[in-house]
């Protein structure tokens, strides 16, 4: 039998294991597809052909390694696969089940020509997962491990569970199953209130549907918080989607599938600022340039304790675009030895949201007036509804594309994600924008706005407006034109 990849560390064991399995895998080739502290599965084929799927569970410690030998997870996976299978559910057939020990291995046979679900469109991906959901719930099947990764499509495009461990069966269906179930998908994918309450529907036996979808919703956006924020602090060690390396005097983490040349982007960018040349905003702080078709903005160093800038608006940009917000996209993070670093996206050639405005806003038909404003309240309300706080949220650093319409955030160094956005924190984003905003958009467009945003947080809008403009009589009108900032008063007519 041949070895394609092991795991030096545990080269016995998987010897062994080989050895016990060489009589109903004769002759394949095994290759390392997933590694994990304690998990390893490996593909088996011949002949160009995958037969088997071999999943190792070797944990580590004492504790874990008795526990693994008194009751195996591969063994309680290979009995709920087969539970799964009697009761109809597309699971992959059980070939063996060995234990060597403490170490413990699942043999599955392999889906024929299995794709993986991310070829598909989000949309079409949630239509799955939702109808995967219903099929468990209604075998009173609780599912905590819900995502496309563990989902394969066959050959006709059916969809097969290639996990079970997280699967558990109840004597009846559980009004929190059926929550947990649905807000991990909801978490990951848009999903409408009306599909949402067509699966309840169908589901059935769950009383007071409406209130049921709400809790679905709530649930969802925790778990989404939850899951973006691990991502993003574990990103740069993830050699998956990140390739790192090492230049004269920084570290540079770009993303996987981008090939970019850091020394040279960098060397033009200081070129820039040093000419002139293609350079959108120069200050002590941070310096952007245009460098082809990229962005790069560059901060000045930080203290000794203090995170570097570039490292904070990269957090803050991956978290906005995992929340599904347009920016702009992510490329490369530079974090220099003198503490200094910089920030590389891809360039976005739309106009930011205040020039726009200044320069077009009496051009647009009074219905494409109010539907933008409705689409950005829509966008504001998702990120505050997503507990998610931009502390310089103004027309300036947002950039719109007036036909889809699109709105991209910038400006993402001082972005959070909490638990939870307090109402004075909203508001503030609230008055950030109608006063970064020329005053020739007039009551009504931004009333629409704020009924929009009200729309997905639950604010009364007349409420909501009366205290966005209690706050914003006070203070100035304050935005950018192509010839500089311009102030304007409430009151009085915009020149």
């Amino acid at each position: 039998m041949e070895v394609k990849y092991a795991h030096v560390s545990r080269g016995e064991s998987l010897g062994r294991l080989q050895g016990s399995l060489s009589q109903c895998c004769p002759g394949c080739t095994w290759e390392l597809v997933q590694a994990k502290s304690e998990r390893s599965v490996y593909r088996l084929s011949q002949d160009g052909r995958d037969l088997y799927y071999v999943k190792v569970c070797d944990p580590r410690g004492p504790f874990a390694r008795l526990r693994n030998r008194l009751r195996p997870k591969t063994g309680y996976e290979a009995r709920m696969l087969a539970r799964l299978a009697d009761k109809g559910v597309r699971v992959p057939e059980v070939v063996d089940h060995v234990r060597l020990g403490a170490l413990s291995a699942l043999v599955t046979r392999a889906i024929p020509q299995g794709r993986d679900m991310h070829v598909l469109p989000p949309s079409e991906q949630a239509a799955i997962l939702l109808e995967l959901a219903l099929e468990l719930l209604s075998g009173n099947f609780s599912f905590t491990d819900m995502h496309p990764g563990n989902v394969i499509l066959d050959e006709d495009g059916r969809p097969w569970f290639l996990d079970a461990y997280e699967i558990r069966e109840h004597a009846f269906l559980r009004r929190r199953d059926a929550v947990r179930l649905f807000a991990q998908v909801l978490s990951r994918y848009e999903v409408p209130d009306s599909q949402l309450m067509g699966y309840l529907e169908r589901l059935g036996h769950l009383p007071d549907l409406e209130a049921c979808a709400r809790q679905i919703v709530r649930r969802s956006r925790r778990v989404r918080r939850q899951v973006v924020t691990r991502w993003v602090r574990g990103l740069l060690r993830d050699r998956d989607l990140m390739q790192q390396f090492e230049g004269p005097g920084y570290r540079a983490y770009v993303m996987a599938g981008i090939e970019l040349d850091v020394d040279a982007v960098l060397a033009r960018h200081t070129a820039n600022i040093e000419s002139g040349t293609q350079v959108l905003k120069q200050q002590h702080k941070t310096q952007i340039t245009l460098v082809e078709r990229l962005c790069v903005k560059s901060y000045c160093r930080t203290r000794p304790a203090q995170q570097p800038y570039a490292l904070r608006s990269w957090q803050g940009l991956l978290t906005l675009n995992m929340h599904g917000f347009a920016t702009a996209p992510p490329v490369a993070l530079v974090l220099m030895t003198d503490r200094s670093s910089a920030l590389i996206t891809g360039a976005l050639a739309e106009p930011d949201l205040d020039q726009f405005l200044c320069c077009r806003y009496e051009t647009l038909a009074p219905r494409k007036r109010y539907a933008l404003a409705r689409e950005l309240g829509r966008i504001i309300g998702k990120l505050h509804a997503a507990a998610i706080y931009h502390a310089d949220l103004k027309g300036c650093n947002l950039k719109i594309d007036p036909e889809l319409p699109r709105f991209f955030l910038l400006d993402t160094d001082r972005v959070l994600q909490a638990r939870s956005l307090s109402r004075s924190r909203r508001l503030k984003n609230l008055v950030q924008l109608n006063t970064s905003i020329p005053l020739k958009v007039g009551r009504p467009v931004r009333l629409a706005f704020l009924k929009a945003y009200a729309g997905v947080t639950g604010d009364d809008p007349r409420a909501l407006l009366a205290a966005v403009w209690r706050r914003s009589v006070s203070e100035q009108v304050l935005y950018c034109t192509g010839e500089g900032d311009r102030r304007e008063c409430w009151g009085e007519a915009a020149h």
